[in-house]
């Protein structure tokens, strides 16, 4: 009978224990907020104008379509679990962006 109860006043003491522990933790859901080592210091180092950088470097590919994508995905700051690494937001940008705005063929 003893060892009942010092084993449930163990399980209750642990459990109390985590709960403590695991409220003290922000939620995953919980954007930003904190020092991310990986983060890109600056947005927009690669290029400043998306569409002049389509017009010098892409074939096949709508410029106005392109910029018009590629500057929403750049100016868009989407919700950040801390301690994760993201995309590059030009690398991500570009690549939705050839993707939504390829010219079909004639």
């Amino acid at each position: 009978m003893a060892s009942e109860l010092s084993i449930g006043l163990w399980i209750l003491g642990s459990g109390a224990v985590a709960l403590a522990v695991v409220n003290t933790l922000p939620p995953l859901t919980q954007g930003g907020g904190g020092f991310d080592p990986l983060a890109t210091p600056v947005d927009r180092i690669p290029h400043e104008s998306e569409r002049a950088f389509c017009e010098a470097e892409l074939s096949g590919v709508d410029c106005a379509c392109f910029a018009y994508v590629a500057q929403n995905v750049m100016t868009r700051d989407p919700d950040r679990a801390p301690g994760w690494r993201y995309a590059d937001k030009w690398a991500l940008a570009r690549a939705q962006a050839e993707q939504n705005c390829a010219r079909s063929a004639p």
